[in-house]
């Protein structure tokens, strides 16, 4: 299947018809469900919580949202293990995972550290002990330098006032906190620090004339006498400030930095910090879609600095991507696929395998199946095979169930049952799939030999067909 990501506002667009391109997305998206999954995520529940919290017109329209991402998504979910830090594949309704989220810790201050626990209880007893250790240890910050700043950073000078007067970790996150809670005030520093920063560093305001923004911000750095690249400069406040830091962590503050030094700068902050969340997310598609033209350019951007293949692309462009990776309207059966593929694919690589035997790797496009994207074609003694697997270059390092499940489905009713009695993927494979003991499919045609695998290393789900040399046909 091909994993899409759409931004909250193409959902919205798809959901009112905004346009007929829109029909035509939504056309595309109910004739193809077993060709395409889409997926949602935490980043689509804060776009909506904003609404649901304004009004209770804002919470009936949430609830109908919530409705129809679920039909469009069928509750897939890239979801967030705050704990581990990672994204995994999900099964949830939207409007559960925004009740989990949101409504449940609807009544509670996450920023009122001082009043997080009772006190009278012996977790509150901890955590006070804690807060009152902040409020002794000095921040290391000197102060008075503030009121060295040019009188363009004003703002910034006058945003430690607790902490001016009582140089602690606690009075410092105290500050930070009743930012946090002004978020007109916090937009309006940011903004001026912004503007006076790039002013200061000569950058030029006109983006279409960067080109790759990571070259041209290492070029104002070296400009400026910094002897590091603007991505090696991230990295290492990064990891200064914060040495656990997970891969959200470091690809979220390098999409910020990119807004911090002029690149398609947003006008709002909450609207950067939810494209970062976006554009995140999106790392984990084949295709991530969005017509906001800041969030596009940045994401694009990133993922090339990062060696992400996931396609950026804008609504109008959205139907050609599908129909590049899915060229049959009418889905062709399993040999003129591979027919079309042997006589249309690209050559990437001539090299030999793992066991030495002389090898040729071929992207495929279209799909095989609306899965696989590369042929491994090795040559043996007495056969040849053809290996066909997924190549993903992005943060994907998962399937969900669904994507096996429709794989073997097309498998299985291109070729029937296997040679083992197998049919369709059933429930208990999902625990022989995380026990490393799944059988896969596997069919014999006379000497030639169809085996539907997963193997951990390197390919992932793989379809290998083995075809001994005196045969011409795979099915002879």
């Amino acid at each position: 299947m091909i994993r899409i990501y759409f931004d909250w506002n193409i959902y919205s667009y798809i959901r009112n018809e905004k346009n007929k391109s829109f029909s035509e997305i939504k056309e595309l998206l109910v004739q193809n469900k077993t060709s395409i999954l889409l997926a949602y995520s935490p980043a689509h529940l804060q776009d909506l919580k904003r609404s649901y919290f304004s009004s209770e017109k804002g919470k009936q329209e949430t609830v109908e949202d919530l409705k129809f991402l679920s039909k469009l998504t069928s509750n897939h979910c890239l979801c967030y293990h705050f704990k581990n830090k990672v994204v995994y594949p999900n099964i949830i309704n939207p409007f559960e995972y925004f009740e989990e989220i949101y409504i449940k810790n609807a009544n509670e201050d996450f920023f009122d550290f001082q009043n997080i626990l009772d006190k009278n209880e012996p977790l509150g007893k901890l955590w006070n002990s804690y807060w009152m250790m902040f409020k002794k240890l000095p921040t290391g910050i000197d102060i008075d330098r503030f009121e060295e700043l040019p009188i363009q950073y004003n703002l910034v000078n006058n945003l430690f006032k607790k902490t001016k007067y009582n140089n602690t970790f606690g009075s410092l996150m105290e500050d930070m906190i009743d930012l946090f809670q002004q978020p007109d005030e916090f937009e309006k520093i940011y903004k001026t620090i912004r503007t006076n920063s790039n002013k200061d560093l000569k950058i030029n305001t006109d983006n279409s004339k960067w080109g790759n923004p990571f070259e041209y911000l290492d070029n104002i750095l070296q400009l400026n006498k910094l002897q590091k690249s603007f991505f090696e400069l991230t990295k290492e406040t990064i990891e200064n400030t914060n040495k656990e830091a997970s891969r959200f962590d470091y690809f979220s503050n390098l999409y910020i930095l990119l807004d911090v030094f002029g690149y398609y700068k947003d006008k709002k902050v909450a609207n950067l910090m939810d494209d970062a969340s976006h554009s995140f997310y999106g790392a984990h598609a084949d295709i991530f879609v969005t017509d906001d033209d800041n969030l596009n350019k940045k994401s694009k951007a990133l993922y090339k600095q990062l060696n992400i293949d996931t396609e950026v692309v804008y609504s109008k462009e959205f139907l050609a991507s599908i129909r590049r990776r899915k060229l049959f309207k009418e889905e062709k059966g399993l040999l003129d696929q591979i027919e079309y593929i042997l006589g249309k694919s690209l050559l990437l690589l001539e090299t030999i395998d793992d066991e030495l035997n002389p090898s040729q790797v071929y992207k495929i496009d279209p799909l095989l199946f609306d899965f696989f994207n590369r042929m491994q074609i090795s040559e043996y003694e007495n056969s040849t095979a053809l290996i066909f697997y997924k190549k993903r270059s992005n943060y994907s390092e998962f399937m969900f169930w669904t994507e096996i499940q429709e794989v073997v489905r097309k498998f299985y009713s291109e070729l029937g049952i296997d040679y083992n009695n197998k049919e369709l993927f059933q429930e208990i494979e999902k625990e022989e799939l995380i026990k490393c003991k799944w059988k896969g499919r596997y069919w014999r045609f006379k000497n030639n030999y169809l085996v539907l695998n997963y193997l951990e290393y390197p390919f992932g789900l793989t379809f290998r067909i083995e075809i001994k040399k005196s045969c011409n046909n795979v099915y002879s």
